[in-house]
Protein backbone atom coordinates (compact mmCIF):
# COMPACT_ATOMS: atom_id res chain seq x y z
CA UNK A 1 0.00 0.00 0.00
CA UNK A 2 1.45 3.36 -1.08
CA UNK A 3 0.63 6.41 1.07
CA UNK A 4 1.49 9.89 -0.19
CA UNK A 5 0.22 12.05 2.70
CA UNK A 6 2.46 14.53 4.57
CA UNK A 7 4.95 13.08 7.05
CA UNK A 8 2.81 14.31 9.98
CA UNK A 9 0.27 11.58 9.14
CA UNK A 10 2.70 8.67 8.78
CA UNK A 11 2.22 7.13 12.24
CA UNK A 12 -1.57 7.40 12.09
CA UNK A 13 -1.66 5.98 8.57
CA UNK A 14 0.56 3.00 9.42
CA UNK A 15 -1.49 2.24 12.54
CA UNK A 16 -4.76 2.25 10.58
CA UNK A 17 -3.36 0.11 7.77
CA UNK A 18 -1.78 -2.38 10.18
CA UNK A 19 -5.09 -2.68 12.02
CA UNK A 20 -6.68 -3.96 8.80
CA UNK A 21 -3.77 -6.21 7.88
CA UNK A 22 -1.97 -4.03 5.32
CA UNK A 23 1.71 -3.18 5.03
CA UNK A 24 2.53 0.33 3.89
CA UNK A 25 5.14 2.32 2.02
CA UNK A 26 4.94 5.97 3.04
CA UNK A 27 6.43 8.45 0.55
CA UNK A 28 5.09 11.94 1.40
CA UNK A 29 4.98 14.03 -1.78
CA UNK A 30 3.89 17.25 -0.08
CA UNK A 31 4.99 19.10 3.05
CA UNK A 32 3.23 21.61 5.30
CA UNK A 33 4.54 25.09 6.18
CA UNK A 34 2.50 27.26 8.62
CA UNK A 35 1.85 30.83 7.47
CA UNK A 36 2.29 32.87 10.66
CA UNK A 37 1.32 36.20 9.10
CA UNK A 38 -2.09 34.81 8.16
CA UNK A 39 -2.58 33.42 11.68
CA UNK A 40 -1.77 36.85 13.09
CA UNK A 41 -4.18 38.52 10.66
CA UNK A 42 -7.00 36.21 11.73
CA UNK A 43 -6.30 36.78 15.42
CA UNK A 44 -6.77 40.54 14.93
CA UNK A 45 -10.12 40.24 13.13
CA UNK A 46 -13.70 39.53 14.24
CA UNK A 47 -16.05 36.93 12.81
CA UNK A 48 -19.32 35.17 13.55
CA UNK A 49 -18.35 31.83 11.99
CA UNK A 50 -15.00 30.09 11.37
CA UNK A 51 -14.70 27.24 8.87
CA UNK A 52 -11.78 24.83 9.34
CA UNK A 53 -11.16 22.58 6.36
CA UNK A 54 -8.58 20.02 7.53
CA UNK A 55 -6.87 18.29 10.45
CA UNK A 56 -3.72 20.17 9.51
CA UNK A 57 -5.49 23.51 9.89
CA UNK A 58 -6.94 22.39 13.23
CA UNK A 59 -3.50 21.38 14.57
CA UNK A 60 -2.00 24.71 13.52
CA UNK A 61 -4.88 26.55 15.22
CA UNK A 62 -4.37 24.62 18.46
CA UNK A 63 -0.69 25.58 18.51
CA UNK A 64 -1.41 29.33 18.45
CA UNK A 65 -2.96 30.79 21.60
CA UNK A 66 -4.08 34.05 19.96
CA UNK A 67 -5.94 32.11 17.29
CA UNK A 68 -7.43 29.79 19.92
CA UNK A 69 -8.84 32.74 21.87
CA UNK A 70 -10.35 34.20 18.72
CA UNK A 71 -11.91 31.00 17.36
CA UNK A 72 -13.55 30.27 20.72
CA UNK A 73 -15.63 33.43 20.22
CA UNK A 74 -17.14 32.16 16.95
CA UNK A 75 -19.36 29.37 15.71
CA UNK A 76 -17.15 26.68 14.17
CA UNK A 77 -17.72 24.42 11.16
CA UNK A 78 -15.26 21.60 10.47
CA UNK A 79 -14.97 19.49 7.34
CA UNK A 80 -14.98 16.08 9.06
CA UNK A 81 -14.98 14.08 12.31
CA UNK A 82 -11.24 14.11 12.98
CA UNK A 83 -11.01 17.86 12.47
CA UNK A 84 -14.06 18.22 14.73
CA UNK A 85 -12.47 16.04 17.42
CA UNK A 86 -9.30 18.13 17.45
CA UNK A 87 -11.22 21.40 17.76
CA UNK A 88 -13.44 20.01 20.51
CA UNK A 89 -10.37 20.05 22.75
CA UNK A 90 -11.20 23.75 23.08
CA UNK A 91 -14.53 22.81 24.75
CA UNK A 92 -16.54 24.33 21.91
CA UNK A 93 -19.39 23.06 19.75
CA UNK A 94 -18.22 22.08 16.26
CA UNK A 95 -20.62 21.52 13.37
CA UNK A 96 -19.84 19.13 10.49
CA UNK A 97 -21.61 18.46 7.18
CA UNK A 98 -23.26 15.10 6.45
CA UNK A 99 -20.70 14.48 3.68
CA UNK A 100 -17.14 15.49 4.51
CA UNK A 101 -16.30 17.89 1.67
CA UNK A 102 -16.08 21.59 0.88
CA UNK A 103 -19.02 21.23 -1.49
CA UNK A 104 -21.16 19.85 1.33
CA UNK A 105 -20.19 22.69 3.68
CA UNK A 106 -21.37 25.10 1.02
CA UNK A 107 -24.64 23.29 0.32
CA UNK A 108 -25.54 22.51 3.94
CA UNK A 109 -24.48 25.71 5.68
CA UNK A 110 -25.08 28.50 3.17
CA UNK A 111 -28.36 29.48 4.85
CA UNK A 112 -26.84 29.12 8.32
CA UNK A 113 -24.10 31.66 7.49
CA UNK A 114 -26.39 34.10 5.68
CA UNK A 115 -25.47 37.73 6.41
CA UNK A 116 -22.75 36.66 8.85
CA UNK A 117 -19.01 37.37 8.88
CA UNK A 118 -17.18 34.19 7.86
CA UNK A 119 -13.51 33.22 8.16
CA UNK A 120 -12.17 30.24 6.21
CA UNK A 121 -8.95 28.81 7.68
CA UNK A 122 -7.19 26.51 5.24
CA UNK A 123 -4.22 25.92 2.94
CA UNK A 124 -3.05 27.92 -0.06
CA UNK A 125 -4.47 25.16 -2.27
CA UNK A 126 -8.07 25.16 -1.04
CA UNK A 127 -11.06 24.40 -3.24
CA UNK A 128 -12.69 27.55 -4.68
CA UNK A 129 -16.16 26.20 -3.86
CA UNK A 130 -16.16 27.61 -0.31
CA UNK A 131 -15.60 31.11 -1.66
CA UNK A 132 -19.09 30.83 -3.18
CA UNK A 133 -20.36 31.45 0.36
CA UNK A 134 -19.69 35.12 -0.44
CA UNK A 135 -23.05 34.95 -2.27
CA UNK A 136 -24.64 34.72 1.19
CA UNK A 137 -22.17 36.20 3.65
CA UNK A 138 -19.12 38.39 4.17
CA UNK A 139 -16.28 35.90 3.58
CA UNK A 140 -12.57 36.26 4.34
CA UNK A 141 -10.06 33.54 3.44
CA UNK A 142 -6.97 32.89 5.57
CA UNK A 143 -4.30 30.66 4.02
CA UNK A 144 -2.83 29.59 7.37
CA UNK A 145 -0.48 27.02 5.84
CA UNK A 146 1.26 26.39 2.56
CA UNK A 147 1.41 23.04 0.76
CA UNK A 148 4.73 22.50 -1.02
CA UNK A 149 5.55 19.59 -3.28
CA UNK A 150 8.54 17.33 -2.57
CA UNK A 151 9.80 16.72 -6.08
CA UNK A 152 12.31 14.01 -5.20
CA UNK A 153 9.65 12.00 -3.37
CA UNK A 154 7.26 12.28 -6.31
CA UNK A 155 9.92 10.57 -8.43
CA UNK A 156 10.40 7.91 -5.73
CA UNK A 157 6.65 7.21 -5.65
CA UNK A 158 6.52 6.82 -9.44
CA UNK A 159 9.54 4.52 -9.31
CA UNK A 160 7.77 2.35 -6.71
CA UNK A 161 4.78 2.03 -9.02
CA UNK A 162 6.96 1.40 -12.08
CA UNK A 163 8.80 -1.41 -10.27
CA UNK A 164 5.56 -2.85 -8.82
CA UNK A 165 6.68 -2.44 -5.21
CA UNK A 166 3.08 -1.63 -4.23
CA UNK A 167 -0.27 -2.99 -5.35
CA UNK A 168 -2.61 -0.30 -4.02
CA UNK A 169 -2.70 3.48 -3.46
CA UNK A 170 -4.93 5.68 -1.34
CA UNK A 171 -5.15 9.21 -2.72
CA UNK A 172 -6.21 11.52 0.11
CA UNK A 173 -6.74 14.66 -1.99
CA UNK A 174 -7.19 15.93 -5.52
CA UNK A 175 -4.00 17.97 -5.09
CA UNK A 176 -1.89 14.88 -4.39
CA UNK A 177 -3.47 13.05 -7.33
CA UNK A 178 -2.72 15.96 -9.68
CA UNK A 179 0.89 16.31 -8.55
CA UNK A 180 1.64 12.63 -9.09
CA UNK A 181 -0.21 12.36 -12.39
CA UNK A 182 1.35 15.48 -13.91
CA UNK A 183 4.83 14.26 -13.04
CA UNK A 184 3.96 10.80 -14.39
CA UNK A 185 3.18 12.30 -17.81
CA UNK A 186 6.68 13.85 -17.90
CA UNK A 187 8.33 10.53 -17.04
CA UNK A 188 9.99 8.57 -19.84
CA UNK A 189 8.21 5.45 -18.53
CA UNK A 190 4.80 7.14 -18.37
CA UNK A 191 3.05 4.47 -20.45
CA UNK A 192 4.32 1.62 -18.26
CA UNK A 193 3.52 3.49 -15.02
CA UNK A 194 -0.02 4.17 -16.22
CA UNK A 195 -0.39 0.52 -17.19
CA UNK A 196 0.75 -0.55 -13.72
CA UNK A 197 -1.67 1.91 -12.13
CA UNK A 198 -4.55 0.27 -13.98
CA UNK A 199 -3.62 -3.10 -12.47
CA UNK A 200 -3.65 -1.70 -8.92
CA UNK A 201 -6.43 -1.07 -6.44
CA UNK A 202 -6.94 2.69 -6.23
CA UNK A 203 -8.96 4.44 -3.52
CA UNK A 204 -9.80 8.14 -3.74
CA UNK A 205 -11.01 10.12 -0.75
CA UNK A 206 -13.68 12.43 -2.13
CA UNK A 207 -15.44 12.83 -5.45
CA UNK A 208 -13.07 15.59 -6.70
CA UNK A 209 -10.10 13.24 -6.12
CA UNK A 210 -11.82 10.45 -8.03
CA UNK A 211 -12.65 12.82 -10.89
CA UNK A 212 -9.04 14.02 -11.06
CA UNK A 213 -7.80 10.44 -11.43
CA UNK A 214 -10.46 9.71 -14.03
CA UNK A 215 -9.04 12.52 -16.19
CA UNK A 216 -5.82 10.54 -16.40
CA UNK A 217 -7.58 7.30 -17.25
CA UNK A 218 -7.34 5.80 -13.77
CA UNK A 219 -10.43 4.24 -12.22
CA UNK A 220 -10.73 4.77 -8.47
CA UNK A 221 -13.18 3.61 -5.83
CA UNK A 222 -14.43 5.99 -3.14
CA UNK A 223 -15.39 5.09 0.45
CA UNK A 224 -18.82 5.69 1.94
CA UNK A 225 -17.37 8.39 4.19
CA UNK A 226 -14.44 10.57 3.19
CA UNK A 227 -11.98 9.60 5.93
CA UNK A 228 -8.69 7.70 5.76
CA UNK A 229 -9.99 4.82 7.87
CA UNK A 230 -13.07 4.46 5.67
CA UNK A 231 -10.77 4.43 2.64
CA UNK A 232 -8.84 1.52 4.18
CA UNK A 233 -12.12 -0.27 4.94
CA UNK A 234 -13.12 0.21 1.29
CA UNK A 235 -9.80 -1.24 0.17
CA UNK A 236 -10.27 -4.23 2.47
CA UNK A 237 -13.63 -4.93 0.84
CA UNK A 238 -11.93 -5.14 -2.56
CA UNK A 239 -9.31 -7.68 -1.49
Amino acid sequence: MLILRPIEYEVESRHTLNKFGFESLHIPIIKIEPNFSELERYSKSNFDVTIVTSQTAAKIILSNQKVVEKIKKTKVIAIGPKTKKLLERLKIEVLVPKVFSSESIYLEFREFVKNKRIAILRSNKGSPVLLKLSEYANVEEYKIYRICEIKNNIHKALEAILNKKVDAVIFTSSLIANLLMREMLRNKNAEKILSNFKEMKIIAIGTPTKETLNKYGIKAEIPNRFTFEDAVIKLKSLC
